[in-house]
């Protein structure tokens, strides 16, 4: 059985990778995001992940990795390694791909300061120097197609033959018309000049075609037939030795270049490689901003600390994600999650695995700053129907080999620890028997070192967090009926699977029937953990209400602060402006003082 395989099915882990790809750049990038590969080591992890902060640090400032450009074109590497030889065009890809490359090694070392991590990732992108001048310079892009798309100007032999096709051609079409013009008189069926057989020809009557030439084929109606004229048998003869000529002069510069790659297929190979693993940081870097993700600290402890996590599956569907703070440590190895269907035990579930198996890939994880996942080997989960998971076995067959599967994959003396995500453990059997092996199985997993996450409907796996201080409960919000799909630590959560059958409409006499089947204990402890899940429903209303009330009360605070500073502000400026005029005033009047003494002192007589 193959757990890893099981697991990533379970996880929606292919969902993740597709979006993942949709952020490469390249046809390489993309591909190679659509295979699970994963980090061996916490070191690897960690310079994943510092590469990605690399590449989001540039981009927000608005540089852009050019990898775009580096094609695939490892085919053709492989073809010339065996000695093919490539077509002109396939030739100028290579071309092309080799200026990406070194345009992208080049852009690393300008910041080589800025991007440690992406420089020594660029580090095998090694481009020869003659390989790339001699490519570049071969191929014109304004080439005639007969040249390969080689350059005349570079192979001037080439150029030569060329141009002696195009002067026969031209001699052979000059020699046509004039015959059709005066030569051919009415012998010609009509006057013009087309093509058979790769050769120049003339419509001529079938009555009139004896002597002219050679014949190349006729219409269907057998009246017309296509004359090549003996003027341009010898001119058509040495157009076409001159053409093969160039045919096998283009042939062999396309085969010298294609052995010129060949001989450096291996080193572009890890160029491409290189390349290639920039991209999968570039597309890392896109799927961080387009979730709102971040890197989570990683450490070798077992230790999971998420806050705020999003399922990045339903992210991913435009689904208005209700986030889940979850945990896991040493001291607490196992998280037991119970409440009813559909109430988001599964999603929080997934959302734990998920966030471990984005770590080993070196994906940012969709939650809040200050999260800590650590490295896990294996993650393993059980999750959905497992019926036929190996041959004809049934559910619960098929449950525990899976079981079985999973104790054999965790060992005490592993490097790192493993995580566990089981969904409905013991299901599939007699509830009693399927409760008991349900907690073995868990307290084997935590005694090898495991952490282990599991969804229940059973009493005994609920109350064992009370007996078991290695184990944590938690459950799905009720209020009103309706889940909330928040999580409430240190709770135990009520089935509900009679509230919901009379949600969905079950006869009310089969119901009551099935409550009064219901032992006395049990039926009083379902009542009391309904009440107390009605009770803290009507609390969350009233935490609600209060916090309704409160950001009102702030608001209204708010609102008449700020209108209590325009009134200062008010305020403030009025005083300003009548202190303003009463300084103009005795400016005034100082000003009037002044000029009265100036005019007694020159006139004194105005004294008395």
């Amino acid at each position: 059985m193959d757990l890893l395989d099981r697991t990533l099915a379970a996880l929606d882990w292919s969902v993740v990778l597709q979006a993942l790809s949709t952020h490469a750049r390249t046809t390489r990038g993309a591909t190679a995001a659509l295979q699970p590969r994963f980090c061996t080591t916490l070191q690897e992890v960690g310079d994943t992940y510092a590469a990605v902060l690399e590449v989001r640090d540039l981009e927000a400032v608005g540089e852009r990795v050019p990898v775009g450009a580096v094609t695939d074109i490892a085919p053709l590497l492989e073809r010339a390694a065996r000695g093919l030889t490539l077509e002109g065009a396939e030739l100028q890809a290579v071309a092309a791909c080799l200026d990406a490359l070194v345009h992208l090694r080049t852009w690393v070392e300008e910041r080589d300061a800025e991007i440690p991590r992406l420089r020594l990732l660029a580090m095998p992108i090694e481009v020869d120097g003659e390989l790339h001048g001699v490519l570049s310079r071969s191929f014109d892009a304004g080439a005639p197609p007969e040249l390969g798309g080689l350059s005349g100007r570079e192979y001037p032999e080439l150029a030569r033959l060329h141009a002696k096709v195009e002067s026969l051609r031209s001699r052979i079409r000059s020699t046509l018309d004039e015959l059709v013009r005066t030569g051919l008189g009415d012998a010609l069926q009509d006057r013009y000049v087309t093509q058979r057989d790769g050769r120049f020809v003339v419509p001529v009557r079938a009555d009139r075609r004896r002597g002219l030439g050679i014949v190349h084929g006729r219409s269907q109606s057998g009246e017309t037939v296509y004359v090549e004229p003996a003027a341009v048998v010898e001119l058509h003869n040495e157009m076409e030795e001159a053409a093969r000529e160039l045919h096998r002069e283009v042939g062999r510069i396309l085969g010298v270049l294609s052995r010129m790659v060949g001989r450096f297929a291996e080193p572009l190979q890890e160029a491409l490689d290189a390349a290639e693993a920039i991209d999968l940081v570039v597309a890392r870097a896109g799927w961080m901003r387009a979730l709102q993700a971040v890197v989570p600290a990683v450490g070798d402890d077992g230790v999971v600390s998420l806050r705020a996590a999003r399922h990045p599956v339903l992210v991913l569907r435009g689904i208005d994600v209700v986030p889940h703070d979850l945990g896991l440590d040493d001291r607490r190895r196992g998280l037991v999650l119970s409440g009813p269907n559909t109430g988001g035990k599964t999603i929080a579930l997934k959302t734990l695995g998920l966030a471990a198996l984005m770590v080993r890939a070196g994906i940012p994880v969709p939650c809040a700053e200050g999260s800590r996942v650590d490295f896990f080997s294996p993650v393993v989960a059980d999750v959905g129907d497992w019926q036929s998971v190996e041959g004809d076995l049934s559910t619960f067959s098929g449950h525990v080999a899976v079981l079985r599967a999973v104790l054999d994959a965790v060992r005490p003396d592993a490097p790192h620890p493993a995580l566990v995500l089981l969904d409905e453990l013991g299901m599939g059997t007699d509830p009693a028997q399927g409760a008991a092996l349900a907690r073995a199985v868990l307290e084997a997993l935590v005694e090898r070192g495991a952490r282990v996450a599991v969804t229940t409907h059973y009493t005994e796996l609920k109350a064992l967090a009370a007996v078991d201080p290695r184990f944590e409960v938690a459950a799905v919000a009720i209020e009103d009926g309706q889940p909330t799909y928040q999580l409430l630590w240190g709770t135990a959560g009520e089935s509900h699977a009679l509230a919901i059958a009379a949600g969905l409409d079950l006869d009310p006499a089969v119901l009551e029937r099935a409550r009064s089947l219901l032992s006395r204990g049990t039926r009083e402890v379902s009542d009391l953990v309904q009440k107390l899940e009605e009770e803290r429903s009507g609390l969350a209303r009233q935490r609600r209400e209060l916090e309704a009330r409160a950001a009102a009360i702030a608001e209204q605070e708010a609102a008449l602060r700020q209108r209590e500073e325009k009134l200062e502000e008010r305020r403030r400026t009025l005083e300003e402006r009548l202190s303003a005029r009463f300084q103009a005033r005795m400016k005034a009047r100082e000003q009037e003082l002044k000029q009265t003494i100036s005019l007694l002192q020159a006139r004194p007589d105005l004294r008395t």
